[in-house]
């Protein structure tokens, strides 16, 4: 049996049924000037809460990781050990175990409950930026609608380059600027912030290019659902953990007339009493390069060389 790549300190694992009860989570609480940061806290609650019905609500997940998974197909991998960051309840934790029998496969998801309902032997709860996971040991990383939920993209796609085995795979899913454009749209008339901010795919495919990661491929496409009611949509959204999670979000409750207004403005978006919702679903993929990579680009567009990467490839101060 291939014993798991990851380091103890500060996690929940359930590794063969062993149970470590010291959970350590990572939350970011810093507020930058400009930019509208995410309650890491609130996130985890709702997705904690939505543990009941997450699997009867979650049909644009499951769809989505079906069309993440026919990726594979065209991917020449064999992967021995495979990380499903945000693997939620485990559907693509079971996909995966049944397209890759002989890998190890372990899930990780910022949940601690939700991830208790995951039939995975191997789990892992920890936040996205900051891995307890050792460096060049995964061959697959595979995260579906999930990395919209970081405060930190960059940081993310750093530390799937460090954990990476060289020529692994990173393979991921997330929503884009233009998902529930017409919630968006609809609060906004009624003169309230309600929506989450998500992210443009130019934004994630430069942050991937600076990661270290090679040979980056961005795709995107429009999902859309069709709803009976507005109430329906929001049942959906709040079984799936998924609400505004902006630190600067309305934290009371919203005022008659507003609410009125937005249900409004959002009828014009109907057509036959049916009511849309749109996702942007943003695909990406990228490779280790065969050897380590000893430079990466921040976000103020400098490049950092790796100290470590220097020294093993004979390069001396002299």
């Amino acid at each position: 049996m291939i014993l798991p790549p990851f380091d103890l300190g500060g996690v929940s694992l359930a590794l063969l049924g062993i149970q470590v009860n010291r959970v350590t989570i990572a939350h970011y609480s810093i507020v930058l000037m400009g930019i509208t940061l995410l309650d890491i806290k609130s996130i985890k609650r709702s997705f904690n809460q939505a543990t009941k019905r997450y699997d009867k609500a979650a049909v644009l997940q499951r769809e989505v990781a079906d069309r993440l998974l026919d990726c594979l197909d065209l991917m020449l991998i064999e992967p021995q050990c495979i990380l499903d960051c945000g693997a939620r309840t485990g559907y693509m934790t079971q996909a995966l175990q049944a397209r890759y029998p002989e890998a190890s496969l372990f899930s990780l998801d910022l949940a601690e409950i939700l991830l208790e309902k995951n039939k995975s032997a191997l789990k892992i709860c920890s936040a996205y930026e900051v891995l307890p996971i050792k460096k060049n040991s995964v061959d697959m990383i595979i995260s579906n609608l999930n990395l919209h939920w970081s405060n930190d993209l960059a940081a993310c796609l750093r530390e799937f380059q460090r954990i990476l085995k060289p020529e692994g795979l990173l393979l991921f899913t997330l929503l884009g600027r233009d998902t529930l454009c017409e919630l968006r749209e609809s609060f906004g008339e009624a003169g309230a912030v309600h929506v989450h901010s998500f992210l443009d795919m130019h934004d994630v495919g430069d942050q991937l290019l600076q990661s270290g990661l090679q040979e980056p491929v961005m795709n995107m496409e429009t999902i859309h659902l069709h709803y009976q009611s507005l109430s329906a949509l929001f049942r959906d959204l709040k079984a799936t953990g998924t609400h505004n999670a902006n630190y600067d979000r309305l934290r009371g409750l919203m005022g008659k007339h507003r609410w009125q207004k937005m249900l409004s403005n959002y009828k014009n978006f109907c057509h036959d009493n049916v009511y849309p919702a749109s996702f942007e679903i943003i695909y990406g993929h990228a490779w280790q390069a065969t050897q380590p990579t000893i430079s990466y680009q921040n976000e103020l567009g400098e490049t950092l060389i790796s100290v470590d990467a220097i020294q093993r490839q004979g390069v001396s101060n002299e």
